[in-house]
């Protein structure tokens, strides 16, 4: 004798505003009574009356090989595991979406994964607001991509810079879906990025530079601190958040950072000037566990880092208070001391290792910085 019995479609006439379902009577095993069963997985997510006539139909052949088998509705089961063995898993764009970000979580560093999240994020938002998050992924087009850049660009009035970081994030979603066998195609792979203004850090002229300085030490040292490593060892703010105690060897006068904390993705070695170390010694980093971060919100190492925003909106303070230009960056502190150093004579090849800067970007870079002036050519008259 079967446990189940009559087992039917109910797809509503039609009328996508209701809810479609199938339903079995099934025994229940401590009432010894029959007790109707409804399910509808996934299908009413799926906003057209062709698609999800399938889909309801698909449920209700899939139900029925399982009840066969000996599927119990009364027994414990993961959901979405069965629906995956029967091909009837349902990803929405909002499934998708959040199978991305916990496959992220995953291989992204915590300082990464909180920029890419954020965008994307702002990203479902939107979709939701276009009645698209619970669509297929494979609905989604370029055009909805473009229309999602174009709205942020209008409305946030978002910079072209911005405009093409969001792009590479959505990008990224897109492919990693791919990756986990849930799209075939990406809809933004054929998006251009725009053009995008890019403004010189300014240099420092020697007297701002001593300003600088004399505001720093009287004002702000922790800061003062974070820019040392900017301006003697060139890391970039980014890296300089991630900074671990661990990090910095002084027996060896090396810092070494992973490659989870540099922009290329590659472990690099930084050698450590004798001119930065008294500055690193001065902040007693010997008396904190060593896999706290170098700086932290709490202006001591701590074993929760800070974003390199923290120090931005700190430094800003120093450039009103100073009356410098909103082009006068903390990052605009390497570039500085990378042009001090050729000045006095130090040799491109002992700079260009140092700044860890290929040889064409380091070329471009002082072309950039006019440090290269070109060759008188008179004699070739």
């Amino acid at each position: 004798m079967k446990n189940f019995k009559k087992i039917t479609a109910h797809d509503a006439e039609g009328d996508l505003t209701k809810r479609w379902f199938i339903y079995y009577y099934f025994l229940n095993p401590k009432t010894g009574i029959y007790e109707r069963i409804r399910e509808s997985a996934e299908i009413n997510r799926i906003l057209n009356v062709k698609d999800r006539r399938v889909a309801l139909y698909a449920l209700l052949k899939a139900r029925t090989i399982l009840l066969e088998k000996g599927y119990s509705p009364f027994d414990n089961y993961d959901k979405e595991t069965m629906l995956d063995a029967v091909g009837l898993l349902l990803n929405t764009v909002n499934d998708c979406i959040n199978k991305v970000l916990k496959h992220k979580k995953l291989h992204l560093s915590e300082t990464s994964i909180k920029p890419y999240t954020s965008n994307i994020e702002n990203f479902r938002r939107y979709l939701e607001t276009k009645n698209l998050i619970n669509q297929k992924p494979e609905e989604l087009t370029k055009r909805h991509v473009m229309d999602y850049l174009d709205y942020r660009t209008d409305n946030d009035k978002i910079s072209g810079r911005t405009r093409n970081n969001l792009l590479i994030d959505i990008k990224t979603l897109f492919s990693t879906m791919i990756d986990l066998d849930l799209i075939k195609e990406n809809p933004a792979e054929r998006i251009k990025k725009v053009k995008q203004i890019t403004e010189k850090n300014e240099y420092y002229q020697p007297d701002d530079l001593v300003s600088l300085i004399e505001w720093l030490e009287k004002n702000n040292e922790y800061l003062l601190s974070y820019t040392n490593f900017i301006f003697y060892a060139f890391l970039r703010p980014v890296e300089i958040c991630r900074l671990q105690i661990k990090d910095i060897d002084l027996v060896n006068m090396v810092i070494d950072l992973p490659a989870s904390k540099t922009k290329a993705g590659v472990a690099q070695s930084i050698k450590i000037m004798s001119v930065l170390r008294p500055h690193i010694e001065k902040m007693n980093l010997h008396l904190y566990p060593k896999d706290y971060y170098v700086f932290s919100a709490q202006k001591q190492p701590s074993s929760k880092p800070t974003t390199r925003d923290y120090f931005t909106d700190k430094f800003k303070e120093a450039k009103d208070a100073l009356g410098f230009t909103k082009n006068h960056t903390m990052y605009g502190l390497k570039h500085t001391g990378i042009c001090l150093l050729i000045q006095n004579g130090a040799s491109e090849s002992d700079v260009k290792k140092y700044s860890r800067h290929s040889s064409e970007a380091f070329q471009s870079y002082l072309r950039y910085y006019n440090m290269q002036p070109p060759k008188d050519l008179s004699n070739f008259f």
